[in-house]
């Protein structure tokens, strides 16, 4: 997210929810996939006097005032903000204390003011001034970058030449991505700290990246200063969307971009002319604190259990090929596992609603250690055969703890296990055994113990 070089209005281009900005993968925690260096192709970059096309997609249009200040993204909606105030433009509308002075990003508020962006975290972080980057972290404060230094709240966690000119920040799982002076560049925070952990480009762009976000299935959109919109595609190289912005937003396959004092909203696959699973597809969520940020599937075939980490699919509805969070999957999730998938994350949902308050409890009582974000897992055993001897998981809850920490990533994910029996049944954790687990974790979290939650 970048700050708007307006005084008056300094703030995040790009507010996000930890879900959604704090994707993990399964139980040891995210993939690191870097990218070589790809030269964007002249003749793939439109002309920026060519004028905006009538795009196919486009669902939603209005005038802003020529003050415009920022877009934002929170939960599966979107907003815009200039001096004549902010509104919602896509989604639901949310209550904010304040839209017009606070934005959100899953747990933590920041407050703009004059010259510095406050996250009100306890104590308050107060981080850079308003032209500084800043991509929040889940808790202890914000990522921002200040010359050749990039700090984590008031902490500097590495020097290094290539973050001077740094316009935009996004964290993605175990990955920092900065747009700066050339192109993108990606350091991994697992290796923050560690003597030869650097940041590294990973595109060539030629031109400053001005906004980073990452799309439904996972991939990178970088803004550039000519206003194009590259796609970074899971081998590397590029493409580019049929629009030029100057600001934009993503959330929920929608895509949010603002040009020449007015805002659209588009349907991202239609735009693109790509063909996605119908609508009424589930994914991520958020409900009062407790959110749902991702899927992972445990697919078992013929005699054997998967391997981890080659056999493992990411996401909600993994197709062989596709991108999830930096992972490309290796194959398809069968049809009774998505079915599976689907009534599970009814049941999460559910008990969330009803469970919430504990969760959130438990996580102020030891924000080390507990977090309030879920990860789905589905065992599949339907493709397996008759020689298959394993044990299998059984449904349940449980808690996994990130080991060791990585600065700024969450703490643990409770893993909603579901299993998918040989005969293509459904079993989802049970609701009374999952909240007995949260409220002895509650007590013992009280009295200083916090182990038994985990398997």
């Amino acid at each position: 997210m970048t700050f708007s070089t307006s005084p008056a209005f300094p703030g995040n281009r790009s507010l996000a929810p930890v879900l959604l900005c704090a994707l993990a993968f399964a139980a040891c925690g995210g993939s690191e996939a870097s990218r070589e260096t790809t030269p964007v192709p002249s003749s793939a970059v439109p002309s920026s006097s060519e004028p905006q096309p009538s795009l196919r997609g486009r669902i939603e249009h209005g005038e802003l005032s020529s003050n415009f200040v920022e877009v934002g993204a929170y939960e599966d909606s979107l907003w815009v903000r200039d001096r004549d105030g902010a509104r919602w433009v896509f989604g639901e509308e949310h209550i904010f204390p304040d839209l017009a002075d606070f934005g959100s990003a899953g747990d933590v508020w920041i407050e703009r003011g004059e010259n510095v962006a406050e996250v009100q975290t306890d104590p308050p972080v107060r981080a850079g001034n308003a032209q500084s980057p800043v991509a929040l972290a889940y808790r202890g404060g914000p990522f921002w970058v200040a010359g050749s230094e990039l700090y984590f709240g008031e902490q500097t966690v590495t020097r290094d030449p290539a973050l001077a000119g740094t316009r935009a920040l996004l964290r993605a799982g175990g990955s920092l991505y900065l747009g700066g002076t050339s192109g993108l560049f990606r350091l991994s925070l697992s290796g923050i700290g560690e003597e030869g952990s650097r940041v590294e480009q990973t595109l060539e762009t030629g031109e400053p990246v001005i906004d980073l976000a990452r799309d439904d299935l996972g991939l990178l959109l970088v803004l550039v200063e000519s206003g194009n919109i590259l796609r970074v595609l899971p081998d590397g190289t590029t493409s580019t969307l049929p629009l030029r912005a100057d600001a934009m937003a993503f959330a929920n396959g929608h895509l949010l971009v603002v040009k020449d004092d007015a805002y659209s909203v588009y349907r991202y696959a239609e735009l693109l002319g790509e063909t996605r699973p119908d609508s009424g597809r589930v994914g991520p969520f958020e409900h009062e604190g407790v959110a749902l940020t991702g899927c992972e599937y445990w697919p078992s075939r013929d005699a054997s259990l998967p391997n981890y980490p080659e056999d493992i699919l990411w996401g909600f509805y993994p197709r062989e090929g596709e991108t999830f969070d930096g992972a490309v999957n290796p194959g398809s999730a069968s049809e009774a596992a998505i079915a599976c998938m689907e009534e599970s994350h009814a049941a999460l949902r559910s008990w969330i609603e009803t469970h919430g308050a504990l969760l959130r409890e438990l996580a102020g009582l030891r924000p080390e250690y507990y977090s309030a974000r879920f990860y789905l897992w589905v065992d599949d055993y339907s493709q397996t055969n008759d020689a298959f001897s394993e044990e299998m998981r059984p449904a349940q809850m449980w808690y996994w703890k990130r080991d060791p920490d990585v600065l700024g990533r969450i703490p643990g994910y409770w893993k909603w296990e579901t299993q998918v029996t040989r005969d293509g049944a459904c079993i989802v954790p049970d609701s009374q055994a999952a909240e007995e687990l949260v409220r002895t974790a509650l007590e013992e979290a009280r009295a200083g113990n916090s182990e038994n939650a985990q398997k």
